[in-house]
């Protein structure tokens, strides 16, 4: 990691949505850092829809927090299939930091979606013992091939993996402590792949819920796109 990532870093998880595009901006920095400033520049046409926190300043294309009180915030803004750009700044002494991410527009050209079903009793919460079966599917929606699709799923606390029971139809699948690898070397249009497997519920989770997600990257047109996020589902606990 570079000296300028150890003192400020920020990355972009989006979810696409046909209504909206939804941005999950996460802040990292040092102590030592002052006057930040994080901007979200728009693409002319496109509108905030909403931000966790408010913004200090709301300009025709460009949103601006200035020294955000937490390191993680959502916001929404109008569709579009332009780029939009994340900037943030900060001080150490005489000294400026910039790093910059990009959030890819262009075609939707991948639709992902999460599913969780309680395989004990085939209602939508759990509670201890239950084995819970998570699902992705990964359909190319476009109409080019899409190549080195990735995606990824961290079992949460309080859920543990049930050994052989990673299942995928398309590309490669591993289990590694708790993270859940996937590799998917060519989805053509109209193709979807899945890939399922199963946890048990533990005891000793202190919260009421479980938030239950995944991850994934691919290639199109000779670009990257990601880290996109699916829909996260929210699991209560009976």
């Amino acid at each position: 990691m570079s000296k300028c990532q150890d003192r400020l870093d920020m990355s972009v998880y989006t979810v696409y949505e046909p209504e909206e595009t939804q941005m999950r901006v996460t802040l990292s920095a040092a102590s030592s850092l002052t006057d930040i400033e994080c901007a979200m520049h728009l693409p002319e046409g496109v509108i905030l829809r909403s931000s966790s926190i408010p913004p200090a300043k709301v300009e025709e294309e460009t949103v601006t927090w200035t020294n955000p009180n937490i390191s993680r915030w959502e916001v929404a803004v109008t569709p579009s299939s332009e780029t939009i750009r994340f900037t943030v700044t900060g001080r150490i002494g005489n000294e400026r930091v910039l790093v910059e991410r990009v959030v890819q527009g262009g075609e939707k050209f991948v639709l992902a979606q999460l599913i969780v079903c309680n395989q004990s009793r085939k209602v939508s919460d759990y509670q201890p013992g239950d084995v819970l079966e998570i699902e992705i599917r990964l359909r190319n929606c476009g109409t080019v091939d899409v190549v080195q699709l990735f995606g990824s799923h961290m079992i949460r606390d309080y859920l543990s993996y049930i050994p052989d029971t990673l299942q995928t139809d398309k590309g490669e699948g591993a289990v590694v402590f708790r993270l859940v690898r996937w590799r998917i070397p060519l989805l053509q249009p109209g193709e979807e792949a899945v890939l399922a497997f199963q946890t048990r519920a533990q005891e000793g989770n202190p919260h009421d819920h479980i938030t239950i997600g995944a991850t994934y990257t691919f290639q199109a047109r000779s670009m990257m796109y990601g880290p996109y996020e699916t829909e996260r589902v929210l699991l209560s606990k009976e």
